[in-house]
């Protein structure tokens, strides 16, 4: 899909120049713990609780373990579920919170005299931890500090809030972990775990016109221009959706395909919707078909230097940026709105680098979902079990201890908080596996049938074996790859040439399988 401008003239001569663009954290209005969001962070902070579950009766002695990728200052606030706020740390015998890279802080330390117990208030709580390179000025206060568990008023709240939200996403980070507390008398939270699936399918793009123009203008013959829109991605999440919601036992399906599978939508869903719609225990299953693209990595966290992008439905290239300028005055209100954004961060990069290149990838990056990104939206997820499965080119380059191999990658696991948090790249769950339809160096490609792709077409042949008991994801692949060999050797067959074949690729955890047929 993707064509790196050579330069940025045309580009520069469609647009007026206007103040710099800044990039801000996804924040919603202060006064909360939970309130408190960062999307486009480029480390990772993550917290675990001792109940996987993340329940807690009255009485259960609760703790928590914290670990950063990077130096950092660490805070961890507990929002009660009458919606008090209390900072859990630092406290009076933990006062140092100035973290080392990938150190395991537990809370309260082992060696502590007092066990932190649970009362009342009862319901659902969350336990809110801040990563910064910086310290917290209003977190830091001496004289809180004396006190075990100090409150944090809302006015207090809406001052981090907005502190935070002046200072670079890039030098803070944030996770939240959800936990529900009832008394010793109350009847056990629903023992039911649900099993939810979100699907998103791409085969026509809202752009295509506008990128096979951008060829024709840059001199590509006709006959070899090259459409962004796809034969089956749509049809691969609806047919499996359908399937997964029969065979799967899904409670709940969500099915996104052409213009509903927008870059909103699967932020929405993934940060918004399924936390609502689940808990921790719960099982999600998450499929994305459709272009998959690699671009200059942009943080220094890939160890080949690139990072992987899904491309929604109105994914925009700095080619197509330059189309939608040469017709602004045929655009609505909304479209224009979004055009100066993007030619504000086109521009502002420009100017900072001299680079079409990497103007061209930031546009790329704020209209596409990087693996950096992804990772930052799943920590919304936290304590679920959960399945992704990308069917789309380089997608493999989404599991870090893939990263730099040529041909068959690797299986294993990713225990964030233990070692040396080797994550799932940019994936950080530990319950969490992801199956993809090729490595970081491979493209995917259409079933011969074009009614679906390779991948998702030998999941659903497997899916449809009725008599087949219960399915993990280790099951998936090994059956996807004996089948895809085959496909694959037929069809060097077939053409008496080469063909690009592609092997399917699975992370996953090692602790525990999760299941797309239970």
């Amino acid at each position: 899909m993707q064509r790196l401008l050579e330069g940025c003239s045309l580009l520069l001569a469609c647009f007026i120049f206007t103040p710099a663009f800044g990039q801000q954290a996804a924040r919603q209005n202060g006064g909360a713990a939970d309130a408190i969001r960062n999307d486009q962070s480029s480390f990772l902070v993550r917290c675990e609780l001792n109940h996987k579950t993340g329940s807690y009766r009255e009485g259960d002695a609760l703790s928590a373990t914290v670990a950063c990728e990077v130096d950092a200052y660490i805070y961890v606030l507990y929002q009660q579920a009458d919606g008090k706020v209390v900072q859990i740390f630092p406290n009076r015998l933990q006062p140092n919170n100035k973290v080392s890279a990938r150190q395991t802080v537990r809370i309260p330390a082992r060696n502590d005299l007092f066990h932190w117990t649970i009362g009342p208030p009862f319901g659902k709580e969350t336990l809110k931890v801040i990563a910064s390179k910086r310290p917290l000025d209003e977190l830091s206060n001496p004289e809180a500090r004396k006190k075990l568990f100090p409150p944090v008023d809302g006015q207090a709240m809406k001052g981090i809030d907005l502190v935070l939200g002046e200072r670079p996403p890039s030098e803070w980070e944030e996770d939240a972990v959800e936990l529900y507390t009832y008394s010793k008398d109350a009847a056990p939270l629903e023992a039911h775990q649900r099993r939810v699936g979100v699907f998103f399918g791409v085969a026509h793009y809202e752009f295509n016109a506008e990128y096979e123009q951008a060829q024709l203008d840059a001199g590509v013959p006709a006959d070899k221009v090259r459409a962004l829109n796809l034969p089956s991605s749509h049809n691969n999440a609806k047919v499996l959706a359908g399937l997964l919601k029969e065979v799967g036992q899904l409670d709940e399906v969500r099915v996104f395909t052409n213009e509903q599978a927008t870059r909103d939508k699967m932020h929405e869903m993934l940060t918004h919707w399924l936390p609502q719609h689940t808990r921790p225990g719960d099982t999600v299953i998450f499929f994305y078909s459709g272009h998959g693209i690699q671009i200059g990595d942009d943080t220094g966290d890939e160890p080949d230097h690139y990072d992987e992008v899904l491309n929604p439905y109105d994914q925009i290239t700095g080619d197509v940026l330059v189309q939608l300028a040469k017709k602004r005055d045929q655009l609505d209100a909304s479209q224009a709105a979004r055009l100066e954004t993007l030619r504000q961060l086109f521009v502002t990069v420009y100017q900072k680098t001299e680079s079409g290149a990497q103007a061209n990838e930031a546009v790329i990056r704020a209209t596409g979902v990087s693996d950096d990104e992804f990772g930052q939206w799943l920590q919304h997820l936290d304590g679920r079990r959960i399945a992704i499965v990308f069917n789309g080119c380089h997608t493999g380059g989404f599991a870090n201890n893939e990263k730099g191999v040529e041909g068959e990658g690797k299986s294993g696991g990713f225990d964030f908080l233990d070692g040396e948090i080797s994550r799932l790249k940019d994936i950080g769950q530990r319950h969490c596996s992801l199956l993809t339809a090729c490595t970081a160096s491979q493209s995917s490609l259409v079933h011969r049938d074009r009614e679906f792709s390779v991948l998702p077409y030998f999941l659903i042949e497997m899916l449809n074996k009725r008599d087949q008991g219960p399915i993990n994801m280790t099951d998936a692949h090994s059956y996807c790859t004996r089948r895809m060999e085959d496909y694959f050797r037929e069809m060097e067959a077939r053409t008496s040439g080469r063909v690009p074949a592609h092997q399917p690729q699975l992370y996953t955890d090692r602790d525990e399988p999760i299941y797309l047929k239970p």
